[in-house]
């Protein structure tokens, strides 16, 4: 099992996969559809076969599951469908176009609707080749299995380099991280586990920080993979490859010192927001935004002083049992969509993290109604929100206050309702408190205001 195991479970990306057949809603043991939801290892499920089916008694089969489509991070092309395999089975017994299925090894929940394929050993690892380099184009991590938020050492993630660029299973590559305004940084490493023509499926076997969606990576020589050569020589050599192989950026225009901040157009933004659309169910945007994301990151690059708030929304339609795993419900949909415009703008659009807020509002708020499709994808939505930044507290150097000699008194004024809160985003109150470093104000004789005409009392 080990590591052939992780790679026969742990999926590809592809455009199409042959169905031998379909895992049927009964439960083969019972004989009846029962509270047998799921099925592992040692149970007997029934297959629905297709007409193309070939299977006989004592044929293995691979079950696998259908995720979502998967689109490029950074060029926004389809790239394929993310296949999981949740099994594989043995073929006991062949009625007409159904076949009885003993469960041999699972990987996770086995369910109806799951499709299966003839079963096919996976290549074995070939040697390292000295002297091999791999097309000089830049490599991205494109995807992630979709139970994980969080991935780093041990986990699996999917690249766009495949067979048709070179790459070898058990090939070792750099994980670099870009960002604007920073050098490239090295924060991983990862070995090929699995190929396709454009694709391939790797191990992460070392990260320092959570990798992220459009990552670079980078080939690893076969010498490299014994004497690693110093992070600084990998990061120049990595920085001037993506130099030559990118085309030169026009170099942005600096204000002039003094010269007033540009204009931001909130309606342009508006009407760019509304070009972000997503499928049901899905958290990265349709190819189709990719150009007005791309101008959103451009207009917000300008904005310092001001607040970003990505507000992300969902239809009311529910979470499908197949994406449970990844989104518990449309509140966490709605952040994962949130989050990944703010991605975009952090690493490509050049924008200040520290001013980017994410919110998720799931169906709380539609725009349309629920009842019809146009409108169901009308609230499958992203929102930008501006709001002035808040001042930092002001710190006190001593417990008590300070006035000046000749300032004026302070009285305070006699005792009344207290004041409505400040409404929150959301509508709801939040609770007035004293500034970071005051102390809590203590109960003492209330002194009166001043009446008309009267002389201030000396402080």
């Amino acid at each position: 099992m080990g590591e052939a195991a992780l790679t026969y479970s742990a999926g590809f990306i592809r455009p199409t996969m042959p169905i031998e057949g379909v895992v049927g809603p009964l439960n083969a043991d019972a004989q009846t559809t029962s509270n047998k939801m799921i099925m592992g290892t040692g149970d007997l499920c029934y297959l629905q076969l297709t007409k193309a089916s070939t299977l006989e008694v004592g044929a293995h089969v691979t079950i696998y599951r259908r995720i979502n489509e998967i689109f490029h991070p950074a060029k926004g092309k389809y790239l394929g469908d993310l296949f999981t395999n949740v099994g594989i089975g043995l073929v006991t017994e062949v009625t007409q176009r159904l076949a009885t299925v003993r469960i041999v090894r699972s990987w996770g929940p086995i369910i109806a609707g799951d499709r299966a394929t003839r079963f096919a050993p996976l290549p074995p690892e070939e040697p390292p080749v000295p002297g091999r380099s791999l097309p000089n184009i830049p490599g991205y991590i494109i995807a992630f299995p979709p139970s994980l938020s969080l991935v780093a050492q041990t986990h699996i993630v999917y690249i766009d380099w495949g067979r048709n660029d070179g790459l070898r299973v058990g090939d070792r590559l750099d994980v670099l991280r870009t960002s604007a305004n920073v050098p490239v940084q090295r924060i991983g490493e990862l070995k090929v586990l699995a190929l396709d023509d454009t694709t391939a499926t790797a191990l992460v076997i070392r990260s320092t920080v959570p990798f992220l969606r459009a990552d670079r990576i980078a080939f690893q020589e076969p010498s490299q993979q014994v004497v690693r050569r110093s992070s600084a020589e990998t990061i120049a050599e990595e920085m001037e490859r993506l130099a030559k192989a990118a085309p030169p950026e026009k170099e942005a225009a600096q204000p002039a010192l003094g010269a007033p901040a540009p204009k931001l157009d909130l309606s342009r933004l508006a009407v760019l927001a509304k070009q972000l659309e997503y499928d049901p169910g899905s958290a990265p945007i349709k190819p189709t935004g990719q150009a007005a994301l791309k101008e959103i990151g451009e207009i917000l690059n300008a904005v310092s002083d001001k607040q970003i708030r990505i507000e992300g929304h969902t239809d009311r339609m529910p979470i499908g049992p197949s994406l449970k795993g990844q989104y518990a419900n449309n509140i966490a949909l709605s952040k994962a969509r949130a989050q990944e415009i703010v991605r975009y703008l952090a690493e490509e659009g050049g924008v200040d993290p520290a001013n980017l807020i994410v919110v998720g509002h799931g169906d709380a708020k539609p725009v349309a109604s629920n009842s019809t499709e146009e409108g169901r994808k009308q609230n499958r939505r992203i929102e930008i929100v501006l709001t002035p930044k808040e001042p930092p507290p002001v710190l006190s150097t001593s417990p008590a206050a300070k006035r000046e000699p000749d300032s004026p008194p302070v009285v305070s004024p006699s005792p009344s309702p207290p004041a409505a809160a400040d409404p929150s985003p959301s509508g709801e109150a939040i609770p007035q408190s004293p500034p970071v470093g005051e102390p809590p104000p203590q109960e003492s004789p209330t002194e009166l205001a001043p009446q008309p005409n009267a002389a201030p009392q000396a402080p």
